[in-house]
């Protein structure tokens, strides 16, 4: 099974191009940008007002035409950002891709010595230094068809809105990173965080969006894009999609999405109800649904008793086995660390608030996690499935809590190399389970 969680997220600022006047009105004006996920941190809504000039022209671009946006960063936070996008072809670990916050998306085919541009065909608004530049804004996770690496799906970078004029939605490559083409149709929601393949047929795609209505002005200012739920399906590949029945309620977001290895008919997702520019020391809705499971392909859903009244903030689940899972996750506005063997919860009184179960171990029992707030500054291992942990190592020199990380990735072939992701676009290889780190990436080799 494969897995992608969620992470803090700065949305894109659709803007309006200048042909249809009523179009142009929902998505132009006095944007506000509206964080999604709070994964590390989360910051009040910041708002941009869209340039004078209007970018009418785009020619051999992936800027799409619209108003201009600032392409840099400016609100404190929003620091050339990774998330959960960094990802290693699961057959061959010298290729690895990254989507960086107002970058891109970039590939290394050498194992991370170089690095060189790969989002050809992504779309994104135009860059107010240069309108016939795409601004890339952040993605929160990249997903690698287990059963074809060639194929990469790119779920996010968009606000709460219809996929429109291509911005947003999931993108898909055939080719390595090559090209990209748009698998949402226009009335889909846009906004997207969470992405997975059925392993019995990789035509079978599950995506997550959220119920967070649309925060610009215009006709659907305040809009909520789904129906029925917050799980999209295809099993053509993308030509159709479903919005399968989970229920929802404003501002529920997706902070998890697992299928069970055994038997992929059985899904869950994490969710967390936190309504837009929510600050950590604010209050959730009171209403948390914590894990929904459905074990008939998405056709019908329940909620997962242990899990209910919980908003899960950061979690991960193993490949072999469903009921291993160990996550942070908020009660009345009070996180605690969570972990479970049966899929019954057990308080974690460990440092570690943040985890990644070891993909290569059958078990599911072994896990590599550190403390988010970089107190204790360790990397530690768990062999029993986060009942206990013991440290390894130390966070690479660079992580701090202005700056932490926000991913702890596997190496498919390579049994105790690790790697870490954080914003500055910066990636750090170890070797040898967190003793000695290796820079890969950072902003300044772009």
């Amino acid at each position: 099974m494969q897995k992608l969680l969620f992470g803090l997220i700065l949305i894109v600022l659709i803007a309006g191009c200048t042909q249809n006047t009523d179009f142009n009105k929902a998505l132009s004006g006095d944007v506000k940008q509206q964080p999604v996920q709070e994964l590390i941190e989360n910051q009040e809504n910041q708002q941009n007002t869209a340039p004078q000039e209007i970018q009418t022209t785009v020619s051999d671009s992936d800027a799409v035409n619209a108003y201009p946006i600032n392409c840099q960063p400016r609100l404190g936070f929003d620091n050339y950002r990774t998330e959960q996008s960094f990802a290693i072809n699961p057959k061959n670990n010298m290729e690895m891709y990254v989507a960086i916050e107002y970058k891109g998306l970039y590939k290394s085919a050498d194992g991370g010595k170089t690095w060189s541009f790969s989002g050809k065909g992504i779309k994104a608004l135009p860059r107010s230094d240069d309108p016939t530049k795409p601004c890339h804004q952040l993605h929160f996770t990249m997903y690698i068809d287990p059963q074809n690496p060639q194929r990469i799906l790119l779920p996010g970078g968009a606000a709460p809105s219809k996929v429109g004029m291509g911005v947003g939605g999931l993108a898909e490559s055939l080719d390595s990173g090559k090209t990209w083409h748009q698998l949402f149709t226009s009335e889909m929601s846009a906004y997207t965080e969470s992405v997975i393949t059925d392993p019995r047929d990789s035509s079978t795609i599950y995506v997550t969006t959220t119920a967070l209505p649309q925060g610009m002005s215009g006709p659907d200012q305040g809009k909520i894009f789904v129906k029925t739920g917050i799980v999209y399906k295809t099993t053509d590949g993308g030509k159709t999609w479903d919005e399968l029945p989970t229920g929802f309620y404003e501002s529920i977001r997706v902070t998890g999405l697992f299928l069970d290895s055994k038997n992929s008919d059985t899904l869950r997702i994490a969710t967390f109800g936190l309504p837009p520019g929510t600050n950590i020391d604010k209050k959730a809705t009171e209403e948390q649904w914590g894990f929904l499971e459905s074990k008939d392909a998405g056709k019908t859903w329940t909620k997962l008793d242990s899990t209910t009244g919980l908003g899960i903030r950061h979690v991960d689940g193993s490949s072999a086995n469903l009921d291993h899972f160990f996550m942070m996750a908020s009660k009345d506005n009070t996180d605690k660390v969570y972990y479970s063997i049966d899929g019954s919860l057990k308080e974690s009184n460990s440092p570690v608030n943040f985890a990644r179960y070891d993909p290569n171990d059958k078990t599911g029992m072994r896990l590599i996690g550190l403390n988010l707030y970089v107190q204790p500054n360790d990397i530690y291992e768990s062999d029993d499935a986060g009942i206990t942990w013991n440290p390894v190592g130390k966070l690479p020199e660079g992580i701090t809590n202005d700056h932490r990380a926000s991913n702890i990735v596997f190496d498919p072939v390579e049994k105790d190399t690790i790697y870490i992701n954080s914003d500055l676009a910066r990636i750090w290889k170890s070797p040898d389970k967190g003793k000695t780190w290796e820079q890969l990436l950072s902003v300044d080799k772009l």
